[in-house]
């Protein structure tokens, strides 16, 4: 092998995605003659991954091009006068390993690290199959197969008894416990146990053998992926889960042992250490006593049913949010979910509803940060609630509470909660006595004499804080305050509601009593709303009104006014839906199907266009499909009154009902029709611009006939239909898929229909069918309704895993009155994209709207409006379901301290962190941080190049140089020994671009090819039009002097 340009052999470094790649690697360091180095990505592998593998590896192999990256480096090398090392990111730290025996397994926390030790036994219902960044392996405890190890056939029996099944339930390796225990009682073993880890390591190569002991390793090591040992502090007593203090000369001689199987067997070790209970500062300390010696331990409790502290410490993410929920009524619409649940997912917490009806659930410290709760009077059972509640606070769980505490607050509960009770009621009018700052938010506090609770902080208490204090005469109660176990604000200083204009505002400043009351920690937030330092742009449309015709000529349908108008004029990501109901021939319409069909397939053909589905019917009350109406109930409800007293808008179908054609029209239509493709561009002629149709007059739509259409209307009348789950969602997927997309461009996304209060099972029927869902959601924050209260949280979750993904943002219809004007009402949707991007920037710009916008002028002109508005900002077009993976992601993401560093892991989807504090990451050692940006209302955008990322925050400028902004996804990130050398690619839908911070003296080249022209400290560097069909990358390298 040549030496590489400038003289130097260099080490080349290769990413390996996924196990089993040792002949692999084998067989590069005999092509390449080189070291190689080894980075396991954290991230799941998932097709697209693998693509990704084939890409690096060829590039590696690419004969005479391996050079490549090297030989750009010499140009650095030359700029800087000094050498310059080939990309190798930092040496691979040792597994991070934990041990989880509970039968609950919390993945998203559990994913922080690389290798989690499970107990089949104890879960049973876990599926170790499902995606996750971790790798689950079993514990199989040798010391019960004493007797097994002597009978005939072992170990291949011991193999396809306890092994085999399990691998096929998908765990990655095994911890062989009980070695020490299996030495002391049964020496003679040792051949045994040695034969079954060979059998085990021929019979699955690719499987982790960690050993749970260090017995007989001298035999063992060589096929061991690592060892557990017992505990540095406290150790297992009895099987009774008691503990015993490890003396001075054993935690010594155990130290020893854990620095020598690094050393002589080159294989990760961690001591199994214990707590007698959750405690997060025990924890650490524990973890704490191995740091300082220089080794590494996991310390959890006896039973090993919580999330331990190792050299990671994960934060908790999960807020329980409790409220009773009314039978009948949907978690959509209840006060809890509208109004906490946004506060909470920007905070960065993933919120689990809870009924305060049913049994609640068991809260505990290792993965839940708090517990919030909104109740107007007392809850369904105050004795439980109010024991539920002491039991939680006992754990360790803070709580925050708003409107009322659930249950009557005498003496002894209020002693209980560091308060004193204050006898009698207001003898006249309410003063403010004091108030803290954040008190005032939206709207300052009203108080009301009826609304007064006769509690106050008990003066003689530490951390204790009045926020508002109140009085009448000698009457003074606190309506707000912080204490040790959380903290409360009665109603109304949390939330005003005014029923009679559909409003209500925020007199407390959510997020800042949010983090005081739970005490919540300072911590990388993911973030769904950016990525790369560029606000998030999403379409979608509803397929309602498909049908419909236009109100100009020359008349023809919705879909092709739209698709020459907008979709065409502007080519970004769109997801677009029909209503299977109103275009097939099983549908309302059957003579004029194979003209709309033909204009779907149209529109799905177009390569910026995603495929997605509006169900069959459109069911518009969805709660009525789990509890079926009677016949005589009506089903067109266009307004809802939520138990709240908020009025809620629904978007229902509003085209059909007035532009619906009549069986006469439809016959006539269909009479006039010559050709079954009726696309714009190959049958009709063109459709005058809009700017010389504001004159027309609008023609007055056809009024719709009335028919029998069977027994159960829950949403479009279509003759003879039954409603059914399976038959809205999965039959037309089933469809389109079949009927009217293109070949391998299947359905992605399922956007729900009417009000989108779907319940469970509808979700449930949307992950059976392999689709992503969204809808549904009120963020309908104006200029004449300013008010956090009208921004919607990320979604609602359902229950056993499943969540209903919220639009960004409002429709078209609630801008215009649900559809009875003002019909350029839509331009005011740019306001709300304003204030949901200042002072903080709570949502991405999701412009969403019905396929009806394509029938009148005035809705035309305001999608022009609104789209030439959007392409002015900082945004970053994807597709509906890319931003749905996104939300899911959230949910599931972990975020770990690593000493004074942050290890965040997630599916690879969200690519934003945000830190709200001061200080940027650390470059120099920061791994898959490709650069920062400054997050709308302070802190710091960090743009992530993987699922798995580690930085360290700190403060002052960065010389180094650094992505600021791209316009596309980031792959590939590598950067140099000396920084000074980036590499990456680049893949964005629409009009990728990159730019550079630091960059005065570098030079760039994009797929080899150098970057021309002049630049200063700030560079763009534009890639093209981009491909909006898929990702395609292009190779960005940046060499820069000193």
């Amino acid at each position: 092998m040549p030496a590489a340009p400038g003289g130097a052999r260099r080490r080349l470094s290769i990413v390996v995605i996924g196990t089993g790649f040792d002949r692999l690697t084998q067989f590069l360091v005999l092509f390449t003659g080189q070291a190689l180095h080894l980075h396991e990505s954290r991230t799941q592998l998932r097709s697209k991954n693998r693509e990704e593998i084939n890409m690096r590896v060829g590039w590696v192999m690419a004969g005479g091009r391996q050079w490549r990256w090297i030989v750009w480096l010499g140009a650095a090398a030359a700029l800087a006068g000094a050498p310059c090392q080939a990309a190798e990111p930092p040496a691979q730290a040792a597994p991070q390993i934990a041990v989880y025996y509970g039968s609950d397994v919390p993945v998203p926390e559990l994913q922080a690290f690389d290798w989690v030790v499970l107990d089949p036994a104890h879960a049973a219902r876990f599926d170790a199959r499902q995606p996750a960044a971790a790798q689950w392996l079993a514990r199989v405890d040798l010391a019960a197969q004493v007797d097994a190890m002597h009978a005939e056939g072992w170990p291949d029996t011991a193999v396809e008894r306890l092994f085999v099944p399990l691998l096929a339930q998908g765990y990655k390796g095994f911890l062989l416990d009980g070695l020490d225990a299996l030495q002391r009682s049964a020496p003679q073993a040792e051949d045994a146990v040695a034969a079954l880890v060979r059998a085990l390591h021929a019979r699955m190569p690719e499987a982790r053998l960690l050993a749970g002991g260090t017995a007989w390793l001298d035999t063992l090591a060589p096929q061991l992926a690592g060892v557990v040992t017992p505990g540095l502090v406290r150790e297992r007593a009895d099987d009774a889960g008691s503990l015993r203090e490890v003396s001075d000369a054993d935690r010594a001689a155990r130290i020893a042992t854990l620095r020598r199987i690094g050393e002589q067997y080159r294989l990760p070790a961690i001591a199994l250490d214990y707590c007698a209970s959750y405690s997060r500062d025990c924890l650490r300390e524990t973890a704490g006593v191995a740091r300082a010696a220089g080794v590494t331990s996991y310390a959890t409790t006896p039973a090993a049913d919580m999330i331990g502290i190792g050299r990671l410490e994960v934060m908790p993410r999960r807020m329980l949010l409790i409220e009773p929920q009314e039978p009948g009524t949907s978690a959509n619409t209840m006060p809890a979910v509208l109004y906490l649940a946004m506060p909470i997912n920007y905070l960065g917490y993933r919120v689990e509803f809870a009924d305060a009806y049913k049994p609640l659930p068991t809260v505990t410290p290792d993965r839940y940060a708090g517990v919030v709760t909104w109740f107007d009077g007392n809850a369904p059972r105050p004795g439980a609630w109010a024991a539920w509640l002491k039991h939680t606070m006992a754990a360790g769980v803070r709580v925050a509470m708003f409107n009322q505490f659930g249950m009557t607050m005498d003496a002894a509960m209020a002693r209980s909660l560091g308060l004193k009770t204050v006898p009698g009621t207001p003898s006249g009018p309410l003063t403010i006595v004091s108030r803290d700052p954040m008190v005032g938010f939206e709207l300052q506090p009203h108080p009301e004499r009826r609304d007064a609770v006769g509690v106050r902080v008990d003066p003689d208490l530490p951390q204790a804080q009045p926020l508002l204090r109140l009085s009448s005469g000698r009457y003074t109660y606190d309506a707000a305050a912080i204490l040790p176990w959380g903290g409360y604000v009665l109603r109304p200083f949390g939330v005003f509601r005014m029923p009679e204009v559909d409003q209500a505002r925020w007199v407390i400043q959510p997020l800042d009593f949010l983090r005081r009351a739970l005490a919540l920690p300072a911590m990388p937030v993911p973030d769904t709303t950016t990525e790369n330092g560029r606000r998030l742009m999403t379409v979608h449309i509803d397929g309602d009104g498909f049908a419909s015709r236009t109100e100009f000529p020359p008349g023809e349908f919705a879909g092709q006014a739209l698709l020459r108008e907008i979709w065409a004029r502007y080519k970004v990501p769109t997801t677009v839906s029909i209503i299977e109901g109103e275009v097939s021939a099983e549908g309302m319409y059957p003579k004029l199907a194979p003209q709309l069909e033909s204009v779907a397939r149209a529109i799905f053909s177009e390569p910026y266009v995603e495929v997605a589905s509006h169900t069959f019917s459109h069911p518009f009350n969805w709660l009525r499909t789990v509890d079926a109406p009677s016949l005589n109930e009506s089903t067109d409800d266009h307004r809802v009154d939520a138990p709240n007293n908020r009025t809620i808008s629904h978007p229902f179908n509003c085209a059909l009902p007035f532009d619906k054609p009549t069986e006469q029209t439809e016959q006539t239509t269909v009479a006039a029709q010559t050709s079954q493709t009726v696309p714009a561009s190959e049958s009709q002629p063109p459709l005058q611009s809009l700017e010389s149709l504001q004159a027309l007059h609008a023609l007055q739509p056809s009024q719709p006939s009335q028919e029998d259409v069977g027994s159960d209307v829950y949403g479009l009348n279509i003759p003879r239909y039954h409603f059914s789950f399976d038959r809205e969602i999965a039959g037309s997927i089933h469809y389109i898929n079949t009927r009217l997309a293109p070949p391998g461009k299947p359905v992605r996304v399922l956007l729900w229909s009417g009000n989108g209060q779907v319940p469970p099972v509808a979700v449930q029927k949307t992950v059976e069918a392999g689709v992503l869902n969204m809808n549904g959601g009120d963020t309908y924050i104006t200029r004449t309704n300013p008010s956090w209260t009208a921004v919607a949280p990320l979604g609602v979750d359902k229950g056993n895993g499943l969540f209903q993904v919220f639009a960004p943002a409002q429709n078209e219809n609630i801008y215009t009155n649900l559809w009875h004007g003002p019909y350029y009402g839509f331009t005011r949707v740019i306001e709300t994209f304003e204030l949901t991007d200042r002072p903080l920037r709570l949502k991405p710009l999701g412009i969403y709207y019905h396929m009806y916008s394509g029938t009148k002028v005035a809705s035309l002109a305001a999608l022009r409006q609104v789209y030439d508005w959007a392409l002015t900002q900082p945004v970053m077009p994807v597709y509906a379901s890319d931003y749905i993976l996104k939300v899911l992601d959230f949910r599931n993401f972990a975020v770990a301290r690593d000493g004074d560093a942050w290890v965040v892991r997630g599916d690879g989807d969200l690519r934003t962190v945000r830190w709200g504090g001061a200080g940027v990451p650390r470059l120099a050692d920061a791994r898959d941080v490709t650069g920062f940006a400054p997050a709308a209302g302070g802190g710091t955008y960090i743009h992530l190049a993987s699922g798995s990322a580690r930085f360290a925050m700190e403060d002052g400028p960065q010389a180094l140089p650094y992505v600021r902004e791209a316009s596309g996804r980031l792959t590939r990130w590598q950067r140099s020994a000396d920084g000074r050398a980036l590499s990456v690619d680049v893949a964005g839908y629409v009009r990728p671009f990159i730019r550079f911070a630091n960059a005065a003296r570098c030079r760039a080249s994009v797929d080899g090819r150098e970057v021309p022209g002049a630049h200063g400290d700030d560079w763009r560097i534009d890639l093209g039009p981009g491909h909006p069909a898929r990702l395609v990358a292009q190779h960005v390298e940046l060499a820069c002097g000193r």
